[in-house]
């Protein structure tokens, strides 16, 4: 099983590089029978007059037309869909209006919405694994402290797989530690995946607060199946999709 974690497209934005999740849609319909997609939040940009930066001068969407635009583009996978949680983007309408725009978005594919967090079980054979996906909050200049913000999702729930987007980087790491059981002990694999973003670089806030630059793209987690191993691949833009 493949499972694509995809978010921080920020639809509406002038800098949203649609491109780069259709490289995305691309590796999925390669192979759709093994494909299996989470979305991490921020597929909308929900710029109000009191955002951060430029705000809504640099839209290209109203909010209505972005939910509009979300939908249009994952109508054709939601039943690959197996979750959605919330970004801290769609969060500025709710604090303001009330509306869950993620929940409209959940509501029209009938895909599972989990607000803030969520683990999502899935079992091969006789193997389960278990994915703990969060949109992630607060600042993370470095790489270094984005996966501290990761790792630190293990302090909650105890999973095979840990997957956080906001900061927009693409990156993933591991740790290997061991269980006792009654008569030997279990060597447990958990990894901590930073779930990339769909934004171009140049000329926007990023760029302009001189911030780490990034390489657009999503992860893909591979899960074997017949042993408890996982690999993970970051599909990366390059610009000639």
């Amino acid at each position: 099983m493949k499972l694509a974690f995809i978010g921080d497209l920020h639809i509406g934005h002038i800098s949203f590089n649609q491109n780069v999740l259709q490289m995305m849609f691309d590796e999925i319909d390669s192979d759709r029978e093994h494909y299996r997609i989470l979305l991490m939040g921020d597929l909308l940009e929900c710029a109000t007059k009191s955002s951060i930066g430029a705000g809504i001068i640099e839209t290209n969407l109203t909010v209505d037309a972005q939910i509009e635009r979300a939908i249009e583009l994952f109508r054709p996978y939601r039943d690959l869909i197996d979750g959605i949680v919330e970004g801290n983007h769609e969060a500025r309408i709710y604090k303001m209006t009330g509306i869950d725009v993620t929940k409209l978005i959940a509501q029209a594919l009938d895909v599972p919405y989990l607000r803030y967090t969520g683990v999502v079980k899935y079992t091969l054979g006789r193997i389960r694994y278990t994915v703990n996906m969060w949109h992630g909050s607060g600042g993370a200049g470095t790489i270094g402290n984005s996966f501290n913000k990761c790792i630190k999702m293990a302090e909650k729930t105890v999973s095979d797989v840990y997957a956080m987007g906001h900061t927009h980087k693409l990156g993933c790491t591991s740790r290997q530690f061991t269980i006792p059981k009654t008569v030997q002990v279990e060597e447990i694999t958990q990894h901590f995946i930073l779930t990339g973003s769909a934004l171009d670089y140049d000329e926007t806030y990023p760029d302009g607060m001189n911030l780490q630059r990034v390489s657009p793209g999503f992860p893909v987690a591979t899960f074997k199946g017949s042993r408890r191993e996982i690999s993970v691949a970051l599909k990366i833009y390059n610009g000639n999709h």
